[in-house]
């Protein structure tokens, strides 16, 4: 901060927030170092922490912005995928995030191998709930598989 004038910190770390004791401490740290500076965690994070506390926590200590990565509102599609997630906790999290100040962002993907029709309305109804909680934006992305990956693989295979 003092070299080159940091005001800003932006972490991509989708992991920032799996655990609860780990944000609590790295929130009560800035605080307890008064360092005043804002900083974001814009590239997707899991939510299993993040509740009415820690988001009272976060927004104190200078976060300004989260991104939340459903990428499904369908729950089969989540259990293909293997992406944990549980949507009304996630859910929960983005409403205690909006309340505390602030500004979040949720990532939504359509297209994935086998998805139905219905599975995707799921997830545009999932949309219109975040709408409702009041998440400022949502990115609705096609599905791109990444080389290597076993999505990638298994669709090669195919």
């Amino acid at each position: 901060m003092r070299r080159y004038d940091a005001q800003n910190i932006d972490f991509y770390d989708l992991t920032a927030i799996i655990r609860k004791d780990w944000i609590v401490a790295f929130c009560e740290e800035l605080l307890r170092r008064r360092i005043d500076i804002t900083w974001q965690l814009p590239s997707g994070t899991r939510s299993e922490a993040i509740d009415g506390d820690v988001a009272r926590l976060l927004y104190r200590s200078g976060c300004r912005n989260v991104s939340y990565a459903p990428e499904s509102g369908s729950k089969r599609t989540l259990k293909a995928i293997k992406k944990k997630v549980n949507l009304e906790r996630m859910d929960a999290s983005m409403r205690a995030s909006v309340i505390e100040g602030l500004n979040v962002k949720a990532n939504i993907l359509v297209g994935f191998p086998a998805e139905t029709h219905e599975e995707i309305l799921e997830s545009l109804r999932f949309v219109a709930q975040m709408a409702m909680a009041g998440v400022h934006d949502v990115s609705i992305w096609t599905f791109s598989p990444y080389p290597g990956s076993e999505l990638f693989d298994g669709l090669v295979a195919q």
